[in-house]
């Protein structure tokens, strides 16, 4: 990372589907990948010799799958029902604790302020429900229910 990776490694994309059943009745379906720096604390973390510790950390790579049906009963009103899957990989995990970060939670300290390792992977799995309405001004009210799958 720091050593410049080269970007062409850590382009992300996304490719997305949707087929029409009728005017009302639409199936979606997407798949996309992304990279992201890892936290500045991490990023600037030095060791007791005062070199940057984690210079050799990998960019967080997430996997994102999602699909779902979509029902528009007029033309102001839209219901959808997604499922997504997220699959994380090279996420950074302590040296000393061997502990994710992502499982470490922001609380009021600082975390990533220490030596750690690209070797985290991590799944989530959630399933959403999203009542969308909009009007014709171009204003939109959103009602979002969610509701997660363990």
């Amino acid at each position: 990372m720091a050593h410049f990776t080269p970007i062409l490694d850590n382009i992300g994309s996304v490719l997305s589907f949707s087929y029409p059943f009728s005017d009302q009745v639409r199936f979606n379906a997407a798949w996309g990948s992304y990279y992201k720096l890892p936290i500045y604390t991490v990023l600037g973390f030095k060791n007791d010799e005062g070199d940057f510790a984690n210079i050799d950390n990998e960019y967080i790579n997430t996997i994102h799958y999602a699909a779902g049906f979509e029902y528009l009963p007029k033309a102001d009103l839209r219901f959808t029902a997604e499922g997504f899957y997220k699959d994380y990989s090279n996420y950074p995990v302590s040296a000393f604790e061997n502990i994710s970060l992502a499982n470490l939670g922001g609380g009021f300290g600082a975390i990533g302020n220490e030596k750690v390792t690209s070797v985290g992977g991590r799944r989530w799995e959630s399933l959403w429900f999203r009542v969308f309405h909009a009007k014709e001004t171009n204003q939109e009210t959103v009602f979002n229910f969610f509701i997660y799958l363990c």
